[in-house]
């Protein structure tokens, strides 16, 4: 057990911190990255939104969920469908990018095989004759992180330093691995902006949906 003193509302930047950390020593899950979260997913970096399928393919149709469980169990309607838009990543087995939908998760998108990119910067030819720049999620926090190196992480939530390195590699290696808070926090003016970060350090390293795992939120 160990205690970690934090500045009052200034957890996101200490849980960005320990996420930077786990990018530069290699403490994520990679593979947990590719397949159950959204990192791999395509922007836009004009417009800062995904990278819309039907901005690429001509008469783009998005699969029937009719028959699978997003029709069938989330009742899903076409028109929700094609209001929620589809995603893409950049297939580098194929050099492109390909669209995926939202029941490709897990093994179903592993049986795919689709090797999506974390990294990187690619450019999209738009049916429109446009060509656009787009990055995975992953890049784009891996340049927002940019700025939560150690010592300004220290100089917003004032937690000493070895103890933020601490937990970053403790988090990074301990399997599972779970985040609890309770009532107090949850009435912080940014509490929406400390959550994310907070479950973000567990998106990472793979820590979300297995036992023992997770980010919770008691009231």
């Amino acid at each position: 057990d160990y205690w970690i003193p934090v500045r009052p509302e200034s957890d996101a930047s200490f849980f960005l911190g320990a996420c930077k950390m786990m990018l530069d020593e290699g403490l994520y899950d990679a593979d947990y990255c590719r397949s159950y979260t959204d990192m791999p997913l395509l922007v836009r970096t004009d417009t800062l939104q995904y990278l819309d399928p039907r901005d690429v393919f001509k008469d783009y149709q998005f699969p029937d969920f009719s028959k699978s469980y997003s029709g069938m169990v989330q009742t899903l309607t076409p028109a929700q469908v094609a209001r929620l838009g589809g995603p893409m990543v950049w297939d580098l087995n194929k050099d492109q990018a390909v669209p995926i939908h939202r029941e490709l998760v897990g093994w179903h998108f592993k049986k795919r095989g689709i090797d999506p990119a974390l990294t990187g910067t690619y450019r999209v030819i738009l049916l429109n004759g446009r060509e656009v720049d787009v990055m995975p999620i992953f890049q784009m926090y891996q340049v927002h992180l940019q700025d939560y190196d150690l010592d300004t992480v220290h100089q917003i939530c004032r937690s000493p330093k070895d103890l933020i390195v601490r937990w970053a590699r403790d988090v990074g290696t301990v399997k599972p691995s779970a985040i609890h808070n309770g009532e107090g926090v949850c009435h912080y003016f940014h509490m929406t902006q400390n959550g994310r970060a907070a479950a973000l350090t567990h998106i990472y390293t793979g820590n979300i949906g297995k036992f023992g795992s997770g980010c919770h939120t008691w009231s």
